[in-house]
């Protein structure tokens, strides 16, 4: 009986084989600049041969050609960002080839120049672009008391800085944003009923003003200031803790000796140990105590430079004393248990401390 293969299983066939031939592995970029910079070091240390030279312009002559690749098809629909990225390999580029000029061949001088000639090109227009994107956005920002403007103005005037910038206007015009960028926070404490532990939640609160945070002042209890940008109330509820006792009880039996007596055995008298089984009782008192502490966060903007939201969370605690009382026969109770160590539970204002600095770092981390 003759097998033939259908015209669908030759098809298939034939697509395998094409991807089995097409899909050889490729070096990546990063892989020719480890390469790259592997031999340029031992080089430098001496060895230098006609082998590792070569191998030092082949690797260097991948890593210009993949990184040109990627700066033509780096997908942005924002033109500056397109700029920056390519900036930012062509200085790569740059680099590397004056790091590794004595041991470079001659055509190498060509592509310097021209890496040399494009990166000041896109220097200069990102220099430009950035510079009046700058002032045109404090300009906007200090017309509409924006302060988001007016960060995003500082940020494009740093980039011109970064990008070589050599103007007078450049540092006072940083200056301006930056200082009109600076939003400002005051935070209020009350505590809904008993204010015993208020000195204690206030002194750790005031901590905040001494975060240093970049475009942003905070004030703890300063509602004179008229700068302030947001209000924020922290609205503490009564502390919560329940204290709970949970009892069980195990008894523990064992065989234990409790002298000896002679025995005849024979024509011989033995000692035998006299035996008798002992019980104690284990009794387990555990302490438990809860505590609650719910907080509630109140922002309330002053300028349309707050857009915090409110929250409202909550800390606990959970803590256990384990107290073990014995009764009956302490031989038949085991040692570890008989050695315990007794848990204590923490004092009141200890909880309240740290429910505190929880608090505090919740606050710190939601908001600041």
């Amino acid at each position: 009986m003759t097998s033939t293969i259908s015209p669908f299983a030759l098809l298939l066939l034939f697509i395998l084989l094409i991807f089995s031939c097409s899909s050889t592995p490729k070096t990546s970029s990063s892989n020719y600049e480890k390469e790259f910079s592997s031999t340029l070091k031992k080089m430098k240390r001496g060895k230098n041969n006609s082998k590792m030279k070569a191998s030092l312009n082949t690797a260097l002559s991948k890593v210009i050609e993949q990184e040109t690749l990627r700066m033509d098809t780096i997908s942005t629909t924002d033109e500056l960002l397109k700029k920056e990225q390519d900036h930012t390999i062509q200085t790569k580029l740059i680099g590397y080839l004056n790091d590794a000029k004595p041991y470079l061949e001659s055509s190498f001088s060509e592509k310097l120049e021209a890496l040399n000639k494009t990166e000041r090109k896109l220097g200069e227009e990102l220099r430009t672009a950035h510079f009046t994107s700058g002032q045109e956005k404090l300009d906007s920002a200090l017309s509409t008391q924006d302060k988001t403007k007016s960060r995003e103005a500082f940020a494009h005037l740093k980039k011109a800085s970064k990008y070589g910038l050599n103007n007078p206007l450049l540092d006072s015009l940083q200056k301006v944003s930056s200082d009109f960028s600076l939003v400002e926070y005051n935070l209020t404490v009350t505590m809904a009923a008993d204010q015993k532990y208020e000195s204690l939640v206030k002194n750790k609160l005031r901590e905040f003003e001494r975060l240093n945070r970049n475009c942003k002042k905070i004030h703890f209890e300063n509602p004179k200031s008229t700068s302030n940008d947001c209000e924020i109330e922290i609205f503490f509820d009564p502390l919560s803790i329940i204290e709970d006792l949970k009892v069980d009880s195990r008894n523990y039996q064992k065989e234990v000796q409790t002298g000896t007596r002679n025995e005849t055995r024979g024509d011989r008298t033995v000692e035998v140990p006299v035996m008798e089984r002992v019980s104690g009782t284990v009794t387990t008192n555990t302490h438990i105590q809860v505590a609650r502490w719910h907080v509630k966060i109140i922002p309330q903007s002053t300028s349309m430079s707050c857009d915090l939201k409110g929250k409202y969370f909550q800390e606990q605690m959970e803590l256990k004393k384990i107290k073990l009382d014995f009764s009956g026969d302490r031989r038949a109770i085991p040692q570890e248990l008989l050695n315990y160590d007794r848990s204590q539970l923490l004092q009141e204002r200890e909880i309240v401390e740290e429910l505190i600095d929880r608090i505090y770092e919740k606050i710190k981390s939601n908001y600041f």
